[in-house]
């Protein structure tokens, strides 16, 4: 009686569950290097990271960081891939045609999305996502909340994604998140010490450096009374200079004892790498001026409002200015802080979102502070967002 089945090598199966073996070390094999990079990088870079290493596990063809803004849209943070526009997404909102995908992966269900096959006509807005044909969208959630999605697509040419590669994904999301939360955790405990150190030197700097100038000082106006002639003059000239150094000790004393911020998640750093994701979509570069002592005094809770006030302002340039020309200043003085994006665009109308606006807004009302809307001369807006200075000691957080 003739067997059923053919031989070892052609029963089907085999070659699967090998190529599925490959790739699920793959996947845990990435999330294990991802875990060793995020806690060695700054927080900031984690979206480009994470995109850039799922593009290389997944072998996809485009690969996106995306996070729920506070008005509910999802808006791409980072963005990787060979098409020359890979860039250009970052700091755009998903088409709204991928939105009900993205809810329901924030809602912590990954899903698969054809968008082509989903969305209908080719020139629908989703489905020309990048051209994308086969898309996975799953969450990045950890102990903290939710952090993000991770988008992986893949262009028609190229195999779909199947089921086995979401949960693969969903799980690496898991344990990004999980990373993230350790290199928050690490980035708060250095602060912390750092923190304390700074404290200290601070305390020696007034009670010990500081007393002996003042006492050396005020030794030598004692001298200088019980004196004449050019010896004097020369005392007097030896006070002020010790009253300047004094001065600058405690402008020294006032930093170390500000909040801590790092050269990585500083308003400056953050200022210009919003400035470097803007640049593609503007199509030209914005000047970028700041005054005043921005990496001090400056809680890491305010520099995450006036960073949030930034990308919106420029996000709005980017979809409805039509502009040639915009300009950035941040200035931080003793009584405020101030954010202002100046474009020489076609001015509001009415395609603005409301939203958005509503939203820097209500950042402001928060801290007391003041939002100026008002055209530009001699063309198009000038956004003026001020808050209080101060805020005291930040915190270091995952979030961008």
């Amino acid at each position: 009686m003739a067997k059923s089945g053919g031989s070892a090598a052609n029963r089907p199966g085999q070659g699967d569950d090998a190529d599925e073996d490959a790739r699920r070390e793959r996947w845990l094999s990435g999330a294990a290097d991802v875990t060793h990079e995020l806690m060695s990088a700054a927080l900031a870079d984690a979206p480009r990271l994470i995109a850039e290493r799922v593009r290389e596990i997944a072998a996809a063809d485009h690969v996106a960081i995306v996070q729920q803004s506070p008005d509910g849209e999802f808006v791409v943070r980072a963005s990787t891939g060979a098409e020359p526009g890979a860039r250009s997404w970052v700091g755009q909102a998903l088409p709204e045609s991928l939105a009900p995908s993205a809810a329901r992966a924030a809602a912590g269900r990954p899903v698969v999305v054809a968008p082509a096959a989903e969305s209908g006509p080719a020139e629908d807005e989703g489905a020309a996502f990048l051209g994308l044909d086969s898309v996975i969208v799953v969450p990045i959630t950890g102990p903290d909340g939710h952090w993000g999605l991770l988008a992986i697509g893949r262009r028609p040419a190229r195999p779909a994604f199947a089921a086995a590669e979401l949960s693969l994904a969903a799980m690496f999301g898991a344990h990004v998140a999980l990373a993230l939360e350790l290199a928050a955790n690490q980035a708060r405990r250095v602060a912390s010490t750092l923190g304390a150190e700074r404290e200290r030197i601070a305390r020696d700097l007034h009670d010990h450096v500081i007393q002996r100038l003042f006492a050396i000082g005020l030794a030598l106006h004692n001298v200088s009374g019980e004196l004449a002639g050019p010896v004097v003059e020369r005392l007097r000239a030896n006070e002020d200079e010790l009253d300047a150094t004094i001065k600058e000790i405690r402008t020294v004393i006032y930093r170390l004892t500000g909040p801590l911020v790092s050269t990585d998640t500083s308003l400056r750093a953050r200022a210009t790498r919003l400035l470097d994701e803007i640049e593609p979509v503007l199509g030209y570069r914005p000047t970028l001026e700041i005054t005043g002592a921005i990496e001090f005094g400056i809680s890491e809770d305010v520099a995450h409002d006036c960073a949030a006030v930034l990308r919106e302002t420029l996000t709005n340039v980017a979809r409805h200015a039509r502009s040639t020309a915009a300009s950035v200043l941040i200035s931080v003085d003793a009584d405020a802080i101030l954010v202002e994006v100046c474009d020489n665009g076609r001015g509001m109308g009415r395609s603005t979102r409301r939203s958005g606006l509503a939203n820097l807004r209500a950042r402001a009302d928060r801290r007391s502070g003041t939002l100026r809307i008002e055209p530009g001369r001699p063309t198009g807006t000038r956004v003026a967002w001020s808050v209080p200075s101060g805020g005291g000691a930040g915190t270091v957080s995952p979030g961008i």
